[in-house]
């Protein structure tokens, strides 16, 4: 037992010693290494190396050790740099990470790298080479909340009510024009006009209304000079009203399907401090409201404090799945930064003379190491105005569904109220009363009968039956001897006319 705990103490020493993440230890410098430099043939390397840093995710996190973007980078240029020297040569020591990302540069005096900073081309073309970039510029997207699809159908019936100053101007005119009809054509048409200026006035307005839409049912028409002369004016000119309300109604409901695209200038936008999203939102005139992390402007968001932010690819790939889904929140807008990007600056000569040249002359061995960073965005809103203008009657739309069960609901129960007024009430009604209907008039009939003492008896009226009959009998027996005469002279002429 006791070979078997010493062989397990040994075996951790050495998993310690050997790791392949020892650069990430992080601890404060052996006072051995402090100052010395680690030195294979041409390569000297500084054996302790200090880093200064704030939290900036993706960029930077810290979990049990100090991980993200720029981290991964910095091990892999310093792997190459100074090459696979012994394990206790060199090590990279973060430091704690400053809480204000405004005071990093100003209080860190002794590291050797310090990240994230933004790293601007010209400083990179200019004699400075300590500035250094290393994640390749991305794009920056203007992430806004989605609206909700249930206030659509109220914001459509809204639309529709705006434009009801049109539709009270379209009711008056056609008021005047059926008063105006109804002066000229009552003279010659009082059928369909009566001379009551009441109802002449309602059967024009009626006319107006009906002329004005283009629907025309005919039942009423003037008939006068004057009334068809006027009716030619008011037609053209009601075909121009109507084409200004349903063009207000459409420019109503277009701004509807519109309003969910917002524009970033002028806009409350949130952003990170010294951050690329903060100089390219001053650029284009926005509200900036600057804040320490993301989850705060989310907060902020969720508090309708800002109406959208500010993020670059790598940030959405990172915060998708956690505070951006795709669910809630769409891209209104993508802008391109290619002048600025984050990256370290380096104050050891040797390690940035060494980080430039491995970028001069590999470009993609960044962009091959980022990429796999890249593997989540959010969609556009390209066709938000789209789903929102066919959100009911758009199959695809998440009310079509509702709004077909709705009507179908609907249908179905004035169906059966329907169907059960006619077998409960409206048939028990129809029936007695036309059959008490029928009684009165067969009462009636036998009064007046007695009260003229006209009243026949049975055989009476079976005698002018058979008499009724006999006489048709007849009739038809001339009849049918004249046909045969017909064909008998072969007259074709003669039948059809006795015919």
């Amino acid at each position: 037992m006791f070979r078997c705990h010493v062989f397990l103490c040994l075996a951790f020493i050495t998993f310690l010693l050997f790791s392949p993440e020892k650069s990430q230890i992080q601890a404060k410098c052996s006072s051995q290494s402090k100052g010395q430099l680690c030195r294979h043939g041409a390569k000297m390397c500084p054996a302790c190396i200090k880093v200064s840093w704030f939290i900036r995710p993706p960029y930077t996190l810290q979990k049990q050790n100090t991980v993200g973007i720029l981290p991964a980078l910095v091990n892999l240029m310093l792997n190459k740099c100074c090459g696979n020297l012994t394990s206790s040569c060199w090590q990279v020591i973060h430091r704690s990470p400053e809480t204000d990302p405004e005071q990093l540069l100003s209080t860190v005096k002794d590291s050797h790298i310090i990240y994230p900073v933004l790293v601007d081309k010209q400083d990179m073309a200019s004699e400075n080479r300590h500035l250094i970039g290393l994640v390749p510029p991305g794009s920056i997207a203007f992430i806004v909340p989605k609206g909700e699809p249930d206030s659509y159908p109220k914001k459509l019936l809204m639309a529709v009510f705006e434009a009801w100053p049109v539709l009270i101007v379209t009711i008056l005119l056609s008021i005047l024009a059926g008063a105006f009809l109804w002066l000229l054509d009552t003279w010659f048409n009082e059928e369909q006009f009566p001379r009551t200026f009441f109802r002449g006035s309602w059967e024009g307005f009626w006319w107006a209304f009906v002329s004005m839409t283009t629907v025309g049912y005919g039942d009423r028409s003037p008939r006068s000079i004057l009334g068809r002369t006027f009716a030619v004016v008011w037609i053209l000119v009601g075909v121009c009203i109507c084409s200004i309300f349903t063009a207000t109604l459409t420019t109503s409901l277009t701004a509807i399907s519109l309003d969910t695209k917002k524009s970033l200038p002028g806009s409350k936008v949130g952003v990170l401090k010294r951050s690329i999203e903060m100089a390219l939102g001053m650029q284009h005139q926005a509200d900036l409201k600057l804040y320490n992390s993301v989850e705060d402007m989310r907060n902020a968001l969720d508090q309708e404090e800002i109406e959208g932010v500010l993020l670059d690819n790598y940030q959405i790939s990172h915060y998708t799945e956690t505070l951006f889904p795709r669910s809630k929140f769409k891209i209104d807008d993508v802008l391109k930064e290619e002048t600025l990007s984050y990256g370290a600056m380096v104050n050891d000569s040797f390690l940035a003379q060494c980080f430039n040249k491995l970028i001069a002359e590999d470009k993609y061995l960044i962009y091959d190491f980022t990429k796999k960073e890249l593997n989540k965005t959010l969609k556009g809103g390209g066709n938000e105005a789209v789903r929102n203008s066919q959100s009911i009657f758009d199959p695809t739309g998440d009310l079509f569904f509702p709004s077909l069960y709705s009507c179908l609901i609907l249908i179905a129960v004035i169906f059966l109220i329907g169907l059960t007024a006619e077998v409960l009430f409206f048939k028990s009604c129809r029936c007695p009363k036309t059959k008490r209907k029928k009684d009165e008039e067969f009462t009636e009939a036998i009064a007046m009968n007695e009260s003229n003492g006209r009243l026949p008896s049975l055989d009476q009226l079976e005698s002018e039956m058979m008499s009724d009959i006999q006489a048709l009998f007849a009739k038809y027996r001339e009849r049918f001897q004249e046909c045969e005469k017909a064909k008998k002279n072969r007259n074709a002429f003669t039948v059809h006319s006795s015919v």
